[in-house]
């Protein structure tokens, strides 16, 4: 299934993440109420802990309980401050592809160190999530972190159901789409090491199994496509991020990019053979106070036969918002996206947004490809003070096409 959908979990008056935070280099929870935030130590990204604030005795331990949701603070036997949070959540969501949809979902998050550090939390995620297109997932997500930010793991766990609509491969593809379910099974496992301060380095792997239905006649069961059949993937490789972002659910300055190379490969166990190569680049300028531009480029090229389903794709929620998730797909994909951010009054805020993509079959024959635009507007509602940890509803048009998309989280 395309790595880029997403299952937001939004609490119904309890903050959560969204279920995607394992997909991005740096994802955090919400911290605790700035009432229990003693004086920030000074942030370092050098794997030093910071000096400990003495404004919390090291013998005290406080609690908050509230519907779904519990928070102990106290210190580790070595006088580090530590926080934990467990919260179990009712989820709601909404996307052109799904309809309404909702669940609920149960996050675990302990972070060790004063407020204001740049130490990452280790978060442990499950949730259930149902469509009213009949689509479920079922998934656990872990992102944890060793003592100093020195090395990070992630996992995933899927299982799902997710009927969509296939339009077909390559740049100009037929209007009507036809309909097919897929029936997923994925275990994926990356493992980072810093070398120096921003950059990690590590390995990935993927397992992935699909069978599907065909449920319009079309090229699905007429014609070669690879993967009409469904399949079993397994692929490794390396990874590359440096991330310099502040702060991370809502940067106001700073870059990511984040490199990866993957190979899928019969003797790995793979039913397909390919090379798969991703560049992500992302940058931040705040021009006044929260008043944001941010900006986006995307390179996805896949060398070899891969599923159809694995192939780069444009549209959903992302990337092309207002255009269908998957409604253009090929061997490579190209996207440049940007957005203006603003705050509006008390928690709210704005967002102005335009994003420009093509597929073709190789990246050199993107000049001569068709380019698909679109752009629309946001409202934001920030869930957090401190993190801003935002909802988002974003309304996207393209040529013919238009979406509307509730979640959790920047789209990038």
């Amino acid at each position: 299934m395309n790595l880029r959908r997403r299952w937001a979990l939004i609490a119904l008056g309890v903050p959560a993440t969204s279920a995607l935070a394992a997909q991005q280099p740096d994802s955090t929870l919400p911290r605790p109420p700035s009432t229990w935030q003693a004086a920030a130590s000074p942030a370092s990204d050098s794997g030093h802990p910071p000096v400990r604030n003495n404004a919390f005795p090291n013998d005290s331990v406080r609690r908050s309980r509230s519907p779904g949701r519990i928070i102990t603070v106290d210190h580790t036997p070595n006088g580090t401050l530590r926080t934990t949070e467990f919260v179990f959540s009712p989820t709601v969501f909404y996307a052109p592809e799904t309809g309404f949809g909702g669940g609920s979902g149960v996050v675990y998050s302990r972070t060790l160190g004063d407020p204001g550090h740049e130490r990452r939390p280790t978060t442990l995620q499950a949730s259930l999530q149902l469509t009213q297109e009949h689509q479920f997932t079922i998934n656990s997500i872990g992102d944890l972190w060793t003592g100093g930010n020195e090395m990070r793991l992630t996992y995933e766990l899927i299982w799902s159901h997710y009927p969509q609509l296939f339009y077909g491969i390559g740049p100009s593809t037929p209007n009507a789409g036809e309909r097919w379910s897929p029936t997923v099974q994925r275990a994926a496992l990356t493992v980072s090491k810093r070398l120096r301060p921003h950059l990690y380095v590590g390995v990935q792997g993927l397992v992935e199994h699909e069978i599907l239905t065909i449920d319009d006649p079309g090229l699905l069961d007429t014609a070669y496509v690879p993967g009409q059949l469904g399949w079993n993937v397994v692929q490794f490789g390396t990874q590359a991020v440096f991330d310099t972002r502040v702060p991370y659910y809502y940067p106001l300055r700073g870059v990511l990019v984040n490199a990866s190379v993957v190979r899928g490969d019969a003797a790995f166990g793979s039913e397909f053979t390919y090379t798969r190569a991703v560049l992500d680049v992302r940058g931040y300028h705040a021009i006044a106070g929260e008043h944001v531009l941010a900006a986006q480029l995307i390179l996805d090229a896949v060398d070899g036969v891969t599923p159809f389903d694995r192939l780069p794709q444009l549209g959903g929620m992302s990337i092309l918002r207002g255009m269908y998730d998957g409604r253009f797909r090929d061997q490579s994909a190209l996207a440049a996206q940007g957005e203006y951010r603003t705050p509006a009054w008390h928690r709210f805020g704005g967002v102005v947004f335009a994003a420009v993509g093509a597929v073709a079959p190789t990246p050199h024959l993107f000049a001569g490809t068709l380019f698909h635009a679109t752009g629309g507007v946001g409202l934001r509602f920030a869930l957090t003070d401190d993190d801003r940890l935002n909802v988002r509803i974003d309304h996207g048009w393209g040529r013919g096409t238009s979406g509307t998309y509730f979640t959790i989280g920047e789209a990038f």
